[in-house]
């Protein structure tokens, strides 16, 4: 039942504007954005393939409705700006927080997701998010981790298209800490063979809602 409200939701948002008809969206494409390397929710893989939990739930939801979409893979802030500017009608996957519902409207929530600090295994200074005063710490550009750390005074900022080249700086050394989406970094440094060089500090922060965004 909860999956049936969640898909209509969806769908309501995407077709509830000012000139929607069943004629109109049953010939117009609609395009939704999405990132192009956020795993396990959406990515490019090895062989070119757009792929990941918002992939598949998209695709259902068309192929459910008989909706013709486009996904339009792209860096994260990419897909932000494009929403604004109207050149997409969607963004796949997007965290709610009350800055963005300024500007976009969301759907009830696909997932609950929760944002972690990452830090270098013999890194022992570093516990909570108050510890990142004076630190370098790297973000993927646009992320809400990003937007949380603003409320701590004097740390020096890396930013970086996406969370794994975010990482890499963490595992070169170049920064003392990584802020991010707590089940991607899991991903990466997985799927790397880096886990052992890593650890999660503190407890899971801004346990926000994951969903679906079109413009107000």
């Amino acid at each position: 039942m909860k999956r049936k409200i969640i898909l209509l939701t969806i769908i309501l948002m995407l077709l509830t504007t000012p000139s929607s008809s069943s004629n109109y969206y049953q010939k117009k494409v609609i395009k939704i954005a999405g990132d192009n390397n956020y795993p396990p929710y959406e990515f490019v893989d090895e062989d070119g393939r757009y792929r990941g939990f918002n992939v598949d739930m998209m695709r259902a939801i068309a192929i459910e409705l008989g909706l013709e979409i486009e996904l339009i893979p792209m860096s994260w802030q990419e897909a932000m700006e494009a929403l604004e500017r109207r050149e997409v009608d969607a963004v796949q996957g997007m965290t709610r927080s009350k800055s963005r519902e300024e500007k976009f409207d969301f759907s009830l929530p696909l997932v609950i997701n929760s944002q972690a600090i990452f830090v270098l295994k013999e890194t022992n200074y570093i516990s909570s998010i108050e510890d990142l005063k004076g630190s370098r710490v790297s973000f993927q550009k646009g992320d809400i981790s990003y937007e949380l750390s603003q409320e701590v005074e004097g740390i020096e900022s890396y930013t970086r298209v996406n969370q794994e080249e975010a990482i890499d700086l963490l595992l070169e050394g170049k920064v003392d800490a990584f802020m991010g989406n707590r089940l991607t970094g899991i991903y990466y440094l997985q799927k790397e063979g880096n886990f052992d060089k890593v650890k999660i500090v503190g407890e899971p922060m801004h346990e926000t809602e994951y969903c679906v965004s079109v413009l107000k």
